[in-house]
């Protein structure tokens, strides 16, 4: 049990870390907001989808 908390707690921190990633990424290469916007909210619906 203690290894499949673990793995959700990495498996977490890298979907954080990747949507952070993506979102910093989109907003250096484009000042464009309602593309963010529309990628952040994509981006959230599949998280919830995940878990």
């Amino acid at each position: 049990m203690k290894k499949i908390k673990n793995n959700k707690k990495i498996l977490l921190l890298l979907t954080v870390l990747g949507i952070v990633g993506v979102y910093f990424i989109i907003t250096f290469l484009t000042k464009e907001g309602i593309i963010i916007v529309i990628i952040q909210v994509f981006y959230f619906q599949h998280v919830l989808i995940l878990f």
